[in-house]
């Protein structure tokens, strides 16, 4: 089966930056993903379609093809009572946060400097040329539930409805990851 919108692929992968070694899946840990629904970045999704299982890529990837370039509009500093009483902020912290839109992004804490803390909408690799070698190890059609909930599910098991205050599926906190 070729990798086409709408596969479930199973992958192995490591990603350097600068000649380091900074992700990888391990053996008995591949990763899935729903060909199409953006899990990946654009370069590494684009250069699998059309690929096989038993496929090998090693690419290298610019800026653009990966985590794009900085956007100083996602740079926001926070007065530190913004955050929960108590909370331990460190450094590189990733966390949840809403944009204008209401919709749900990923941030980090690049700076706390006394009362304010600076969050980071940019991913930590922007502006970084990344380098990919990829083993695709299995292709399969996607479920209607998986493709309608934008992610592959494990083996045998669907989403769950969530509780009134659990998340929902496509919040990843809906029980199948």
């Amino acid at each position: 089966m070729v990798i086409t919108r709408g596969c479930v692929v199973t992958l192995r992968y490591a990603m350097s930056c600068a000649g380091e070694r900074i992700e990888q899946t391990e053996d008995d840990e591949p990763m899935l993903y729903l060909h199409g629904s953006g899990a990946l970045v654009p370069g590494l999704e684009l250069a699998l379609g059309g690929r096989r299982a038993g496929t090998r890529l090693d690419l290298v990837l610019e800026p653009e093809e990966a985590f794009g370039r900085s956007d100083p509009a996602k740079i926001e500093y926070l007065p530190r009572s913004a955050f929960p009483a108590g909370a331990e902020l460190e450094l590189g912290m990733q966390f949840g946060a809403e944009d204008e839109q209401g919709n749900e992004v990923a941030v980090w804490i690049t700076d706390i400097d006394g009362e304010r803390v600076c969050v980071n909408g940019n991913h930590p690799l922007v502006d970084q040329t990344l380098r990919f070698e990829v083993e695709v190890l299995a292709v399969r059609p996607a479920t209607s539930a998986e493709v309608e909930h934008g992610h592959p599910h494990e083996e045998g098991q669907a989403c769950q409805e969530p509780a009134a205050d659990e998340g929902a599926c496509g919040s990843h906190d809906c029980g199948c990851h």
